[in-house]
């Protein structure tokens, strides 16, 4: 009986809460099954300490008179009781750590490091771009980077990964471009879906892959019959017949 208590104690105690404090979908999955075995576990002890008690009180012989076993009795079942609501506070404690912690895949889950208000991020974007027109391309790289690191949802997250995708370009890194223009179609903003599209095009172009720009080129004609740059993109299509 003490081990199983010493056991559920040090399961109990290995699920205690602090600075590192389980958020995961399968850690609050992991915590709330073991608060259901602690739960039956500790109702299992009940029995046990009850029969133990019955079993004892019919001791009449041996080392112990019957009030020797009494009062022995009565010290196994303080400790018993001691350890067991040891545990049920514990279990109390950790049901309440679940209640607060925010539900799995919410948006308060998914913590971004450094992340800046929508008022702070906007100062941040302007100063990037300020870096970009001044041909600061390595600086507006690295802040645009990290504004996109901290704040992806913002509303000019996407305006934020189309210059980053500027900068690279005009620093004549035309594949990493690639990369960076391709990204602007994973938001779901679409201010800058014709701009990054016609860009593409530019890549390629660059790249000496005239088939892909052509390729590109059509496609902003065909998805975007309203953009600005459509008699852009006929205009380079006439020149790559």
């Amino acid at each position: 009986l003490a081990r199983d208590l010493e056991l559920v104690k040090s399961r109990v105690e290995g699920l205690e809460t602090g600075p590192g404090m389980p958020v995961s979908r399968s850690d609050l999955e992991t915590v709330i099954k073991e608060v259901k075995k602690l739960n039956s576990q500790i109702e299992a002890l009940n029995i046990r300490q009850n029969s133990l008690a019955s079993e004892l009180k019919q001791l009449k012989s041996g080392e112990m008179n019957f009030q020797q076993s009494t009062a022995f009795i009565d010290s196994i079942n303080y400790s018993i009781l001691e350890d067991i609501q040891y545990l049920k506070n514990k279990i109390s404690e950790l049901n309440e750590t679940l209640k607060s912690l925010p539900a799995a895949g919410s948006a308060a889950a998914k913590v971004h490091p450094g992340r800046r208000t929508p008022e702070a991020f906007k100062e941040e974007y302007i100063k990037s771009l300020g870096y970009f027109q001044n041909k600061k391309y390595d600086k507006a790289i690295e802040k645009f980077s990290d504004l996109l690191r901290t704040n992806p949802d913002h509303e000019l997250a996407d305006n934020a990964q189309y210059w980053l995708a500027e900068a690279y370009y005009m620093k004549g890194d035309y594949q990493r471009a690639l990369v960076e223009f391709e990204k602007v179609f994973t938001f779901t903003q679409k201010g800058k879906y014709d701009d990054a599209q016609l860009k593409l095009g530019y890549c390629y172009l660059k790249l000496g892959q005239k088939d892909k720009a052509k390729e590109e080129f059509e496609r902003l004609i065909s998805h975007y019959p309203y953009s600005e740059y459509y008699q852009k993109a006929q205009e380079m299509l006439t020149q790559l017949r």
